[in-house]
């Protein structure tokens, strides 16, 4: 298993049609990837979390959305073989190592982990 750290970009938005496609064409014309996304609602709040190919553009180019506030969550990224029972195996050694996972999300780099001790989550999972 490969782990590495990286930050995911986090948006809270006003849950409404659009806004989506407003932040994926925004990113798209920078030439900017979304390498990972995940996007909730709730009510009219709307939350989009991605992991993103250059972090300080993608940050910059969304910095210029209106009512829009941009901040980030630093993140593990776990990666291996895709088979049955990869999950399995990271939630086993985090569980054993008593880190809680506050956040996970696929994507194109592999299992996106937001948790609350990093360092105890990089050592469980790295042994």
């Amino acid at each position: 298993m490969k782990v590495s750290k990286d930050k995911t970009v986090v948006l809270d938005v006003a849950n409404k049609l659009g806004v989506l496609n407003d932040v994926a064409q925004l990113l798209a014309k920078a030439k900017i990837d979304i390498q990972g996304v995940i996007c909730l609602g709730f009510d009219d709040t709307g939350h989009i979390e991605m992991l993103l190919s250059d972090l300080t553009e993608g940050t910059s180019v969304l910095n210029g959305l209106i009512d829009v506030e941009v901040c980030h969550r630093d993140v593990l990224i776990a990666s291996g073989e895709d088979t049955p029972g990869f999950m399995a195996d990271v939630t086993k050694r985090l569980l054993g190592a008593n880190v809680n996972i506050e956040f996970a999300m696929g994507s194109a780099r592999g299992l996106v982990l937001g948790v609350n001790d990093l360092e105890t989550a990089e050592a469980a999972l790295l042994s």
